[in-house]
């Protein structure tokens, strides 16, 4: 399971928290105006979001009525996040069950948070597996494995952290698959930080030439795709389980 996309946040109590979201879900229900809230999921980095509509909600749970892409989402997750008014607050919630034949999701033990996606200038792909790539590091070439990865840096694990701490010159070789062809870019990079010791956890940041920012682009834009197109598979494969033509 990668890092929490959120940091949760408790205002009073986590019991006085809970309490003052589920009424103002009630509220938004009593209301009589079909409320209709934003329910995000991050899936190995990629947001997910759908508009969902609010159908019932009592002293524990509430009922979301949302698209079948986000149902799955939360699937994978285990949990959502809900947009609410005033202010589109961030409100985690926990699955509590889903009934993908009607789309509805039910989601339990609230708490307020916030959102690091809403933080990020670019989208931040976990890679499953880890990539393994070489990097050039003052003539030397080193070897290590990126979790994660956006257009601004990476996090990777690399058993040379000392090697990289003193770098005056780092060079992170990205090579994959594009249209039946391999690409390979040279990224220019620096340190930001490392922690542990053996492997350790390196965060690096990029320093783009243009061509290394097109090129990263089209890698984490593939990424992002199959990401997606993984959720859709799960989603029709759930529908002809069900008999769902």
């Amino acid at each position: 399971m990668g890092p929490k996309p959120y940091q949760e946040k408790i205002l009073v109590s986590r019991a006085d928290d809970e309490r003052a979201i589920l009424s103002m879900l009630k509220a938004d229900f009593s209301s009589g105006r079909n409320p209709r809230l934003s329910l995000l999921s991050v899936l190995r980095g990629i947001p997910i979001s759908n508009n969902a509509e609010l159908c019932d909600v009592n002293d524990k749970y509430a009922e979301f009525m949302t698209s079948p892409l986000q149902i799955v989402a939360i699937q994978f997750t285990s949990e959502a996040i809900i947009r609410m008014p005033p202010g589109n607050k961030a409100v985690i919630g926990r699955l509590n069950y889903i009934d993908d034949t009607r789309n509805i999701v039910s989601l339990k033990e609230f708490s307020f948070a916030d959102v690091y996606i809403d933080k990020r200038m670019s989208v931040r792909v976990q890679l499953q597996p880890p990539l393994g790539v070489l990097l050039d590091v003052d003539g030397n070439r080193i070897s290590g494995d990126i979790w994660d990865i956006s257009l601004d840096g990476c996090n990777m694990s690399t058993v040379a952290g000392a090697l990289l701490e003193q770098a005056h010159s780092i060079i992170l070789n990205l090579k994959f698959m594009h249209n039946d062809a391999v690409r390979v870019i040279g990224i220019p990079a620096r340190v930001l930080r490392i922690q542990g010791d053996f492997p350790g956890s390196c965060i690096m940041l990029f320093e783009h030439t243009t061509e290394t920012e097109n090129t990263l682009s089209c890698f984490l834009n593939q990424r992002q795709v199959e990401i997606i197109r993984q959720l859709k598979g799960t989603m029709l494969k759930s529908q002809v389980v069900e008999g769902v033509p």
